[in-house]
Order: C-alpha cells, then sequence, then structure tokens
C-alpha cells in the first residue's frame, strides 16, 4: 500500500508557476532506491509492474542507447570503476533480485561516487550560473543548520575516490540531489541544446509539462480501513513514533 501511495503520489506531483500559480508543471521522469532492508528490492519491482500493467509508467524514448523510463528503480555503484550510468534487467537467477513471474523490471545502475563528485562541484559554485545548485529560502535558519545542509555533508570523499558516510547525521540530502541528477542524466540534460530545447524543457507558453495547477490531497491513494482506535491509543502512537524520529534524528 506504501508504493502504491507513493507512486500514485508522484503521478499526480505537479509544481504551481511563480509567474502564474493557476498554471503548474508536471514531473516529467521520477526514480527512486530499489534496494533496502530484506523485501525491499521485491516490493520496488512490483510496484513498477503493477504501474506498468495500468499505463501509469511510460518509455519516453532512448537517450545514449538507454531507456529513459518515467519512472524507475535505481540502485548505486560503490566501485570507483563503475559506468556512470546503465540501464539493467536484474538477474533474475539470483535470489536477492529475483522477479515473481520472471517478468522484466529495468534497473539504472549508477556509479555513486561520479554523481557524488558531481555534486560536489554544483555545491561549490557560488556565485550562480550554469549547473550551481539553487537553495530555497525556506531552509533558512538563524539558529542551527537546517537538517538538509547537515546531510549534505554527511559523507566524505576517500583517497581512493570513494565516499563514505563519515557523519552521525543521515545523508538522505545527498542521495536524492544524486538522485535527481540521475534521472536528469538519463533524459539527456547534459547535452540538451538550450538554443533549441525539447518542448518538455522549452518556454512556458510552449512547455508540454505545463498543467492547470491541482492541489494534492494529503493521501494520494485510497487507505485500507483500519480498525478504530481509542483515543488513548491513537495518542500513545503518536507519541512513540515521535520518540523513535527523535532518536533517528539524533543518531
Amino acid at each position: 500500500d506504501d508504493w502504491d501511495r507513493l507512486f500514485a503520489r508522484m503521478e499526480a506531483m505537479n509544481f504551481p508557476l511563480a509567474a502564474n500559480p493557476a498554471k503548474a508543471m508536471k514531473v516529467r521522469a521520477w526514480a527512486y532506491d530499489s534496494g533496502g532492508a530484506p523485501g525491499v528490492t521485491q516490493q520496488a519491482y512490483d510496484a513498477w509492474l503493477r504501474h506498468k500493467a495500468l499505463k501509469k509508467i511510460r518509455l519516453l524514448g532512448v537517450f545514449d542507447g538507454r531507456h529513459g523510463w518515467s519512472a524507475l528503480p535505481l540502485k548505486g555503484q560503490g566501485r570507483p570503476n563503475a559506468p556512470p550510468l546503465q540501464i539493467v534487467m536484474p538477474d533474475t537467477q539470483r535470489k536477492d533480485r529475483r522477479v515473481k513471474g520472471g517478468a522484466a523490471v529495468p534497473q539504472g545502475q549508477f556509479n555513486a561516487n561520479w554523481f557524488k563528485d558531481a555534486l560536489a562541484g554544483q555545491l561549490a559554485i557560488a556565485d550562480g550560473g550554469a549547473w550551481s545548485v539553487h537553495i530555497p529560502a525556506a531552509l533558512k535558519s538563524e539558529k542551527e543548520p537546517h537538517l538538509f545542509f547537515e546531510g549534505l555533508l554527511a559523507e566524505d570523499r576517500g583517497k581512493s575516490g570513494v565516499w563514505s558516510h563519515t557523519r552521525n547525521v543521515r545523508n538522505e540530502p545527498t542521495d536524492l540531489m544524486v538522485g535527481c541528477h540521475v534521472v536528469a542524466h538519463l533524459h539527456g540534460l547534459a547535452k540538451l541544446d538550450w538554443t533549441r530545447p525539447p518542448a518538455w524543457a522549452g518556454p512556458h507558453d510552449s512547455n508540454t509539462m505545463i498543467t492547470d495547477a491541482v492541489a494534492l490531497s494529503t493521501d494520494a491513494a485510497p487507505a485500507p480501513a483500519k480498525p478504530a482506535q481509542t483515543e488513548a491509543a491513537s495518542a500513545a502512537d503518536r507519541a512513540a513514533r515521535l520518540r523513535r524520529l527523535a532518536e533517528r534524528l539524533t543518531r
């Protein structure tokens, strides 16, 4: 159910334009980590197959010989000499990559060190311009740095060129920014001719990704029925979840 919520929300996601909030830009393509705790990979593949069968996932083109899907499972490769990016069909003979029914699911495998090097260079551009990172004003804090910035500093590059998690803080901001770059790279961002951009990257008045803005509901997919809880039990559950969240943020 969590996977279906995620897919439905991304399919409905749109970002209102600053110049005309009645219009919004849809998401062209997105990706997600296909690894994790036992069972996660199978769930990641099954969700892709379900939404592909519903025609919610589309092949948007072939870029530098790689298939550019509108949604794609990703897996980072830690070897320094791994290819920057390739689209593969996971080996169904391996138990940890087996897909029920033998259905083919594409996986984007990327050189995590290569893309983290690129991110470090982009973050070092302080004066704006091409490839610079634009930081949202909402992350500004008069007190302690926002956890977003702490997450960008969670990893260090070793002498061998391999990045590793060295600080006692979660590194999701790094992983998510790298993932965004991987998807953009797959769809040809580095080779775009901005004098003649494709329709999805063109000016707003002709951009094919512009639509009427739609407010997103809290849940983009229906939730299964849950047994009734007493008010006291609900409060205890919320308190327990808040404690777990606080523990995660302070590790």
